[in-house]
């Protein structure tokens, strides 16, 4: 645990993600050949990592009015952006 605690540092969360689950894999495969006899897999906590974790959950009444002005609804290309900003408002 210590181990992936410090190489936080210097891998992304998917790198230590993928290190504990070789870690668990390994202390299983100890266990099934009768090296270790405590399930140590289980000693290593899953590490977290949220994808798009950074990007907002969702936009305020005062932003998605100020979104949907940025169209310019006297244009095709604008009554089309309109209309999927709209969409994706509405339907989320």
């Amino acid at each position: 645990m210590t181990y992936l605690s410090s190489n936080k540092k210097h891998h992304n969360a998917k790198g230590i993600q993928v290190s504990a689950s070789v870690f668990r894999s390994f202390l299983r495969y100890l266990v099934m050949i009768g090296k270790v006899r405590a399930e140590l897999a289980d000693c290593i906590p899953a590490m977290p990592g949220w994808r798009a974790a950074h990007l907002p959950v969702f936009l305020v009444k005062s932003e998605i009015k100020q979104l949907l002005k940025a169209c310019n609804r006297h244009t095709h290309k604008g009554c089309r952006n309109y209309a999927i900003m709209l969409l994706l408002v509405r339907l989320g």
